[in-house]
């Protein structure tokens, strides 16, 4: 390499900074930086994180909200839903939150009000089960005083969620969870 002290230069500067310093065209430090595999200052990861769970969680929260051509935007960012700045600014403020919050790998990030942004007074971390009750389109049921979704009330009564919405086309509700043999 015709550049001495490049590799220890390039990493505390950026590649138009090593173009200026050695003379060259910014393509050709470019090239040599590619070339040799030297890391600049422009291609250091800031936090070590990326290759894992908790980023691919955030990476995928600001898709939804931000990107347009995202199949599940109309669904977020269409309906108003984005991430305070914080979360979306710094993925290391994000990290900070989830783990004092309870964040493990088996758990997925959940709003508690469906029609507010990810935010921290706004999240939790739950089972997957868990979570398919916070849905805009569940079936929400409510027995004797007690609301729960159908296929909750259905697992209590030991019948698939089908057979209990069926029941209820079907019979009026007392007679429809009564006719079935509880657990």
């Amino acid at each position: 390499m015709k550049y001495e002290g490049l590799k220890e230069y390039a990493k505390e500067h950026t590649i138009k900074e090593c173009a200026e310093k050695y003379n060259v065209s910014y393509s050709a430090m470019a090239s040599c930086l590619s070339r040799h595999r030297i890391l600049h200052k422009s291609t250091r990861r800031i936090h070590g994180c990326t290759n894992t769970r908790l980023f691919s969680i955030r990476h995928g929260m600001k898709k939804r909200c931000y990107n347009k051509k995202q199949n599940t935007y109309i669904n977020y960012g269409g309906r108003g839903i984005g991430m305070c700045s914080e979360w979306r600014d710094s993925f290391l403020a994000f990290k900070a939150w989830a783990d004092t919050n309870g964040y493990r790998d088996n758990l997925t990030l959940d709003r508690i009000d469906n029609n507010v942004g990810y935010c921290p007074e706004n999240c939790r971390w739950l089972t997957l089960k868990e979570q398919q009750s916070n849905r805009r389109n569940n079936h929400w049921i409510t027995y004797r005083g007690i609301t729960k979704t159908a296929t909750q009330w259905a697992s209590e009564l030991g019948i698939t969620r089908q057979g209990l919405l069926y029941r209820l086309k079907v019979y009026p509700i007392e007679t429809a969870f009564h006719k079935i043999k509880r657990r």
